[in-house]
């Protein structure tokens, strides 16, 4: 058998070996919680913290994870994070404005660089429904609000206050740990200074309703 024949088994194994635990991962088990990562609201910090670097990443809704495994979704402690979907407009543009993660983004990250700046880009962009099904961009409401408008997880944390309530999900899951920084932006502009028109408020705030009515988020 062939070096390259036993990588490529090696890896087969492994897709078929994950694709029976999907959407779960070891941490799940081990910690007895289901943590919804929604993008842009420092999930990857979040996840580094309580399973380690080398846990992988799912931006998946609540639903995924209670269809595969009911009876453990019930019973673990589930938590996410959301933040001011003003603010995290801007974070996902200025994401995808430096390349995105370089590799699957790039397309999109072509296609952002095109607008002007980020008024033109929600105007002419979001706000002509152009973006709107790309993972950066769904509502952080499709992720942890079930069909009869209640919250699907146990906990939810907001971005705005990260450290306190990172705190209460160590001592919900009984676990010492310290929040990692991963992926935190260096530049502290506030994302205010982001939107130079009206227009531009009033479109997030359109496309973003549920979750500022939900979340109780202002401008």
């Amino acid at each position: 058998m062939s070096l390259d024949y036993s990588r490529r088994l090696y890896r087969k194994f492994n897709q078929i070996k994950w694709s029976q635990k999907f959407p779960y991962s070891t941490y799940n088990k081990k910690r007895n919680c289901i943590f919804i990562h929604i993008p842009k609201v420092a999930g990857t910090s979040v996840l580094d913290s309580i399973a380690g670097r080398r846990a992988k990443r799912n931006h998946l809704p609540w639903y995924v994870y209670y269809t595969a495994n009911p009876p453990f979704y019930n019973k673990a402690f589930k938590f996410s994070f959301v933040r001011n979907p003003w603010d995290r407009a801007v974070s996902a543009y200025r994401y995808l404005e430096s390349g995105g993660n370089q590799t699957s983004d790039l397309e999109v990250a072509k296609l952002v660089s095109k607008y002007r700046d980020f008024d033109d880009f929600v105007v002419d962009g979001l706000g002509e429904g152009l973006f709107r099904s790309h993972l950066l961009f769904i509502p952080q409401s499709e992720f942890v609000i079930n069909g009869e408008q209640k919250l699907a997880v146990d906990f939810l944390g907001r971005f705005e206050n990260i450290d306190q309530d990172f705190e209460k999900v160590l001592c919900q899951l009984d676990i010492r740990a310290r929040l990692e920084k991963t992926n935190a932006s260096t530049r502290n502009i506030d994302y205010r200074e982001y939107y130079k028109k009206e227009k531009t408020v009033d479109i997030i705030s359109s496309i973003y309703k549920q979750d500022v009515s939900f979340f109780s988020y202002e401008f």
